[in-house]
């Protein structure tokens, strides 16, 4: 099993925002081996223009994120502009305390991330290698998203 830990710019946070900017890791649940790292960019209003590479990146993959409701509801809004669905199975939100993503990282000494999609998801999955080291019933009860 593999997870997908994406990580989305945006214009917004309301429900007129769109996505600009995404980035997934992939990492291998078993190992914590990553499996690949992709970013891809579009206009504002212009996901078309890259579903089909986010459709290969969390397709059968479990869906992870820092603050993983604000980027599957970003995900799921995307999609749902195109007459598509996302449907995104049981994920793991890497948020675990009610803290910024780089104070999480300044907790576990990891790198502080710069401000865009691919570094902030590096560290994302980088925090969940760590969290699956410490727990290996971190992923319990999670399922694979799909995209139609």
């Amino acid at each position: 099993m593999e997870v997908a830990v994406v990580d989305v710019g945006t214009t917004g946070l309301g429900d007129n925002a769109y996505i600009t900017e995404i980035a997934a890791v992939g990492i291998n649940a078993s190992t914590g081996a990553e499996a690949f790292r992709q970013s891809a960019s579009c206009a504002a209003g212009d996901f078309k223009s890259i579903a089909e590479t986010v459709k290969i990146w969390v397709n059968r993959r479990v869906l992870g994120a820092y603050n993983l409701p604000f980027d599957q509801r970003m995900l799921e809004r995307e999609f749902s502009r195109l007459g598509r669905a996302l449907q995104p199975g049981v994920g793991v939100d890497v948020q675990v305390e009610p803290i910024s993503l780089s104070a999480a990282c300044k907790k576990e000494g990891i790198p502080q991330p710069a401000q865009d999609a691919l570094s902030e998801a590096v560290a994302a999955a980088t925090l969940l290698v760590r969290q699956m080291q410490r727990d290996r019933n971190r992923l319990s009860g999670v399922s694979l998203a799909t995209v139609y």
